[in-house]
Parts: C-alpha cells; sequence; structure tokens
C-alpha cells in the first residue's frame, strides 16, 4: 500500500518531528532549501509555505530530463564551487570610490544579464524544443512569475537534500547531503560559463567595473558608453538590460557593497548550493 501523501505549512514542521520522536517511531528527514518531508512507514508529510505551482513542477521535471539525457551523450567537465567565484570586487573599485567626491556614494548603471542562465543551457543545446515551447507557453502563467521558475528549473539540477535517519525515535549516525553529481556538475558547468562572462566584462571595462554577483555588474557611469557595452555581451551571447542605481563601498568589508536603491547588500547571503 502506497504511503499517504500529506501537505502542511513549514511552521508545523518542528512539532510534528517532536511528536513523532516523543512515539519513537521511525522516520525518515529530507530537506531543501525550499521544503521539507518526513517519510514514516504509513505517510509522506510535505512541508511548503510555496502553494503548489503544477506549470513551474512540470518545467523543472523537462528541465531535469533534458539534462539528463544530455549528460547521457556529452562528456562535462568535472568541476567544483572552488572553480567559481560567484561574486567579486574589482581591482579598481577602492579608487573608484576613493576619488568620488560623494563621501563613499556613487551612481552606477546596474548590468544584468537578461536569463542568463536559461539562455545559455539554450545554447549549448541542453534544453529541447519541447521544454523551450512549454516555457514560452506558459512565461505569464507561472505562479511565482517566469524569472522565479527558470532559476528553480535549472536550479533543480543541482538541488541537494540532507537526510536524517530515525529509528525509533532517534537519529541515527551524521545527516548526510544526498545530490544528482552528474546533474549538478552541469549546472556549475553553466555557472562557471556565466561567471567567465562576468569576468570578461569587467576586464573588458576596467576603468568602470566596481563590482559583479552572479550575472549582474555595478558600471560606474562616468565615461561609460551603454550601447557599447550592450554589444559587448551580446557578442558574448547575452542580451542586457541597465537601470541606474547608487551604491556604496562597506569599509568595514571591503568586498561588500550595498545598493542604496534597493537596500540589497551584496554579496547576498545564500545557503550554500
Amino acid at each position: 500500500m502506497a504511503a499517504k501523501e500529506i501537505r502542511r505549512s513549514l511552521n508545523e514542521f518542528s512539532s510534528t518531528k517532536k511528536s513523532l520522536i516523543n512515539y519513537g517511531l521511525d522516520f525518515t528527514i529530507s530537506e531543501t532549501n525550499y521544503t521539507k518531508n518526513i517519510k514514516t512507514k504509513q505517510s509522506r508529510v510535505f512541508f511548503s509555505n510555496d502553494k503548489k505551482d503544477f506549470l513551474e513542477l512540470k518545467l523543472i521535471n523537462l528541465t531535469k530530463r533534458d539534462a539528463n539525457l544530455y549528460c547521457d551523450n556529452f562528456d562535462v567537465e568535472k568541476i567544483t564551487e572552488q572553480n567559481i567565484d560567484w561574486y567579486k570586487l574589482t581591482e579598481g573599485a577602492k579608487d573608484i570610490f576613493k576619488n568620488s567626491s560623494h563621501n563613499g556614494f556613487l551612481e552606477v548603471y546596474k548590468l544584468d544579464l537578461s536569463g542568463a542562465y536559461w539562455r545559455h543551457a539554450e545554447n549549448l543545446g541542453v534544453l529541447s524544443k519541447e521544454t523551450l515551447d512549454f516555457f514560452q507557453e506558459n512565461k505569464d502563467n507561472f505562479l511565482n512569475g517566469s524569472k522565479q521558475a527558470r532559476l528553480k528549473a535549472l536550479g533543480s539540477c543541482a538541488t541537494r537534500k540532507l537526510v536524517s535517519k530515525y529509528v525509533e525515535g532517534r537519529l541515527v549516525g551524521e545527516p548526510t547531503l544526498v545530490y544528482n553529481e552528474v546533474l549538478r556538475n552541469l549546472y556549475l558547468n553553466i555557472c562557471r560559463d556565466i561567471d567567465n562572462v562576468m569576468k570578461s566584462i569587467t576586464i573588458k571595462y576596467s576603468k568602470h567595473s566596481i563590482y559583479y554577483y552572479w550575472d549582474c555588474v555595478f558600471l560606474n557611469v562616468t565615461g561609460i558608453d551603454i550601447e557599447e557595452v550592450k554589444k559587448f555581451t551580446l557578442h558574448h551571447g547575452f542580451e542586457s538590460k541597465f537601470e541606474t542605481s547608487v551604491v556604496k563601498l562597506n569599509r568595514h568589508y571591503e568586498s561588500h557593497l550595498k545598493d542604496v536603491n534597493s537596500g540589497v547588500q551584496y554579496p547576498i547571503r545564500k545557503n550554500e548550493l
């Protein structure tokens, strides 16, 4: 008989776990950044605060299917997170701020590569026509927007679950990280390629570059030709969009930058991938 599926809010997770421990039952916990689930012989309980988005789930399944097929047919270089910088304060950033006459505040262009990771996966041939068509047909219908759907679908290739096993209410051994090594490696290769593009931008425009984070870079507005930058990103296969902002360098942590307009502190604190 199949285990019964139950859905609950994340704020019920701790009390449910405590009850199972107190009753001395056997169960397994799996945790990701977004969800948690507890499996017993009789049931599987899913804990999440997100509303069910069946379109997003289908996109995730299509993307992982495509990624598996791609990895079956092509050798992908084995890399780790250490092969990727993810974010970096550029060499000339401190001088740019030092020469600014605005007491550490600086007007900048914030450049974003449009759909960078999804577009690169498409260009590599990872994503099938079926998946791309499904995304296009439903891009206005995803519960949390098309950008979030793309990021979750590709990110699902790298998802790591923390698995803990309990016997008679007691934890057995240490919690274990479980993930698909092949798909995770493909995702990291995509991220590394984007990271290289960001490095190319900061090198090309070294007199203006301040900071980059994933697929976003801050450029000093003084003396830079935005149309030229757009052509440069197109040469690398990516459209780009710009908005103006004001940033401030954190003097205590020189690799940190604050976007004054949005209040976002870079790098954003995230759990390890």
